[in-house]
């Protein structure tokens, strides 16, 4: 008899695009940046990526989402006619 809990399967929905990421003193360039994507038709916002799990603290980073895995890629794919650093990463944000 297996008696190990079961664990509950991570949702879908928390795959982001990422377009950038800049140390804490250059937030402006974070948000021109943002503001630049924005200006292409994305959905691009800024956040702290202290509050990001598996994000590299101490920068202001640059993405897109949440997004599912699926669409992640697709938005991605749109993204590289602009940017072909950028890339897909699951992350959640908490306090």
């Amino acid at each position: 008899m297996n008696t190990s809990p079961s664990a509950t399967p991570l949702p879908d929905d928390n795959w982001y695009v990422i377009v950038g990421s800049y140390p804490k003193a250059q937030q402006k360039k974070a948000k021109a940046r943002a503001r630049y994507f924005k200006g292409k038709g994305f959905d691009a916002f800024v956040t702290d990526s202290d509050y990001g799990y598996s994000l590299t603290p101490g920068l202001w980073v640059v993405l897109m989402g949440p997004f599912s895995q699926g669409r992640a890629k697709q938005v991605l794919n749109n993204v590289h006619t602009f940017d072909k650093n950028a890339y897909v990463k699951q992350t959640f944000f908490g306090t």
